[in-house]
């Protein structure tokens, strides 16, 4: 997923930084204007920056959805928060996972919006 993408999609960015826990959720069409709408996610995390304690390898980014947080929307939420402080390794582990379901989730978002029109 593209930081474009995302935006259209009107998903949600969080970031957290494991060094000192600061964390954050910037707007995706401020981060598409800024790093470009064609960034892909990992390309996006990898430029990251802590505004509190200035760390570059211990900030962590993941798409969530927009909605509100009830059934898999806390378990969501609650498995966003365990990742958060998992160890890097873990995070490699599940990048390929999370930018799967980003793109379903891309692709669901696509299918309800022209189902809305076709109403």
């Amino acid at each position: 997923m593209t930081l474009g993408s995302a935006a259209a999609a009107h998903v949600r960015l969080m970031v957290w930084c494991k060094a000192c826990g600061h964390r954050s959720e910037p707007d995706p069409a401020e981060q598409a204007r800024w790093f470009g709408p064609e960034t892909t996610m990992p390309d996006w995390r990898r430029r990251l920056v802590c505004s509190k304690c200035g760390s570059r390898n211990g900030v962590s980014a993941r798409f969530v959805q927009n909605r509100t947080l009830t059934g898999v929307g806390r378990a969501t939420q609650t498995a966003n928060e365990a990742y958060a402080q998992a160890s890097p390794d873990f995070e490699q582990a599940l990048e390929g996972t999370c930018t799967a379901a980003s793109r379903t989730f891309a692709r669901a978002q696509g299918l309800l919006e022209t189902i809305h029109q076709q109403a």
